[in-house]
């Protein structure tokens, strides 16, 4: 029997609406989300990524970690494990908010 590593189709689109569906400061979305067959990526809407009021950086990041806690949660519901890789790169790509990756060591799991 082979396991699949990432969800397709239905189970996908369920734990992405989980993810936009997390609370935000001002209930609209912060991240604009990148998919890839390996891995979600979470990039900061440029209000976030660059925002004229300081504190609309510390309400992106806990936005964007609602949404992350949400879609784990989900996947992990559905069968599925996600390990979230936070600020991967801040210096250098300041808007990438996290990498979400199907598996892995240290992933959430339905176990959990």
């Amino acid at each position: 029997m082979t396991l699949a590593l990432a969800p397709t189709g239905e189970v996908l689109h369920d734990i992405l609406y989980a993810g936009v569906r997390a609370p935000t400061a001002d209930n609209r979305p912060v991240v604009r989300l990148r998919l890839h067959a390996d891995r979600i990526e979470l990039w900061a809407r440029p209000e976030v990524a660059t925002p004229v009021q300081p504190h609309r950086r510390a309400l992106g990041l806990l936005a964007a970690g609602a949404m992350v806690e949400n879609m784990a949660l989900r996947a992990a519901a559905r069968g599925f494990a996600l390990r979230a890789e936070p600020l991967p790169d801040p210096h250098r790509q300041p808007a990438l908010l996290a990498v979400l990756h199907w598996g892995g060591a240290g992933a959430l799991s339905a176990s959990d």
